[in-house]
C-alpha cells in the first residue's frame, strides 16, 4: 500500500487536485486516485488520510452506483476505525441503500452481508445489542461464503438471545 500512497501523492503534487476533479477528461483518473489513495490509507491503519480520499473521490461519483457502493462501504469501515460511530452507520447504511440501483451482475451476497457485519460491530460498538444481532441475523440468511458465514455465527453466538 505505502507505494500506492506515495505514487497518488506525487501525481497530487504535479496536477492541481482542483483541476483534476474539474476536467471532465481527467475526473476519472482523479476518482480512481482518490478512491486508491483512501483504500490504500485504509489498509495502513491512516484513517484520517483514508476519509479525506474516499470522500473526495465519492464527489465525483453522483451517477455511480457501483463506485458509491464501495465507497460508501471504505467510508463506513473508515469511521468505524476512527470511532465515529455514527457517522460509520450512516455510510453503512447508504451502501445498502445504494445497492438498488447496482447492477446485480456487481453486487454479491458476500459485500451485503459484510456490510451487515460492519453494522452489527457499529451497533455493538453502541452498546445496541439487539440491532447488532438483527444486523448479524440478516447477513446470515444472504451470506453464501463458508469463512464468513463462520465469523458471522462466532459473532451472533457471543452476542446471545
Amino acid at each position: 500500500y505505502g507505494t500506492a500512497v506515495e505514487t497518488i501523492q506525487k501525481l497530487l503534487e504535479r496536477y492541481s487536485a482542483d483541476e483534476l476533479r474539474s476536467d471532465p477528461d481527467y475526473v476519472d483518473i482523479y476518482r480512481s486516485a482518490m478512491s486508491t489513495l483512501g483504500q490504500a490509507s485504509l489498509g495502513l491503519g491512516q484513517y484520517a488520510e483514508a476519509a479525506k480520499a474516499l470522500d473526495a473521490a465519492l464527489s465525483t461519483a453522483q451517477e455511480m452506483p457501483i463506485e458509491r457502493h464501495g465507497l460508501f462501504s471504505r467510508l463506513g469501515e473508515t469511521f468505524y476505525h476512527l470511532g465515529d460511530y455514527t457517522r460509520s452507520h450512516h455510510y453503512f447504511t447508504a451502501a445498502l441503500d445504494e445497492e438498488q440501483f447496482v447492477p446485480k451482475l456487481h453486487l454479491s451476497p458476500a459485500k451485503t452481508a459484510t456490510i451487515r457485519y460492519w453494522l452489527a460491530f457499529v451497533a455493538n460498538a453502541q452498546h445496541d445489542f439487539s440491532s447488532a444481532r438483527r444486523e448479524l441475523d440478516a447477513a446470515l440468511t444472504i451470506v453464501k461464503d463458508e469463512q464468513l458465514r463462520k465469523n458471522i455465527e462466532t459473532r451472533r453466538r457471543a452476542l446471545g438471545d
